[in-house]
């Protein structure tokens, strides 16, 4: 599970790092748009579990797709993978 670990290590260090980009981005804006003042508002509020619980999701739905995706490449590139699969 430490592979796992890592990619979830490595999304988090993505996630802060653009979360300050808007964050920078928003406050510049704030004072001349409403919804830059809201949006501002929201990033400030997320917090480490809100964090933590978005990007497993994250990470597990792109374990899935890619799973779906890898299947799929297989059985339309390998007619003999057709014939081991019963109905």
């Amino acid at each position: 599970m430490d592979v796992t670990r890592n990619k979830l290590e490595f999304l988090g260090t993505l996630w802060d790092r653009e979360k300050s980009i808007m964050t920078k981005y928003y406050f510049s804006k704030m004072k001349k748009s409403k919804k830059a003042k809201n949006m501002y508002n929201k990033l400030v509020v997320l917090d480490s579990y809100t964090r933590g619980h978005m990007l497993k999701a994250y990470y597990e739905k792109c374990r899935l797709e890619f799973t779906v995706r890898f299947f799929q490449q297989k059985i339309d590139g390998n007619s003999h993978f057709e014939d081991g699969i019963e109905e």
